[in-house]
């Protein structure tokens, strides 16, 4: 029986649509972003959220900071608050390893990376139709979601590796000539060229297509 198309599916499909980054991290930011909407507007009392965070002590690096950029007083306030009295109970976990406990249980990370296999996996079930969608977006994935759809794809020993390598490796020479376009700009020989406007993001897109995305950077409008 053929998979049904939810919400999720046409959520994946729109980002295919945009045309201004990796697909998969456009729609892991916006969904993030509701992850942490929902958190502050009626999770901050929250018995299981608080269990979370206490296992955690507090949200890692990456989305503490993403966290902060919602500017959310009252709610983080809440949060932390809750946390640093736990921590203050337990002096002998506060000086070692933090960061190592932060990045092994923070519940956005686990959130992120449920949405990461949740959004790799519609793929796969449709995948005829968003390659067809990848090959007229020409945006290259970012390699971090490029990897997780190959590793995927591999182990079902599909032929579609092979096209959506093919695709990728276009897409980013299609790329390759917007940021040739932009360091030209900066030539006074090209100064009467005018860019477009992705030409002139593209140091940005750049670094996320190795890297992956910045997700406090909120591109995605919601």
């Amino acid at each position: 029986m053929a998979p049904e198309r939810h919400l999720s599916y046409y959520s994946l499909m729109d980002a295919f649509s945009l045309n201004c980054g990796c697909p998969f991290c456009l729609i892991i930011e916006k969904s993030m972003i509701k992850y942490f909407d929902d958190l502050l507007y009626e999770g901050v009392n929250s018995v299981e959220i608080a269990k979370e965070l206490s296992k955690s002590k507090g949200f890692c690096k990456k989305h503490a900071k993403m966290l902060l950029d919602f500017n959310d007083a009252l709610g983080i306030a809440i949060l932390y608050q809750r946390i640093l009295q736990e921590m203050m109970n337990e002096q002998k976990n506060i000086q070692k390893n933090i960061s190592e406990i932060q990045n092994k249980y923070c519940p956005a990370c686990k959130a992120e990376k449920e949405l990461n296999e949740r959004y790799a996996q519609i793929f796969i079930d449709f995948i005829d139709e968003f390659l067809q969608k990848f090959k007229n977006n020409g945006f290259p994935f970012c390699f971090e979601h490029y990897n997780l759809i190959i590793d995927k794809l591999g182990r079902m020993k599909t032929q579609k590796v092979n096209e959506i390598k093919t695709i990728q490796i276009k897409n980013i020479k299609k790329f390759l000539v917007k940021l040739d376009n932009l360091i030209n700009s900066y030539n006074y020989q090209y100064h009467d060229k005018k860019l477009t406007e992705q030409e002139k993001i593209a140091w940005i897109d750049a670094v996320e297509i190795v890297s992956g995305k910045n997700i406090g950077k909120k591109r995605y409008k919601k």
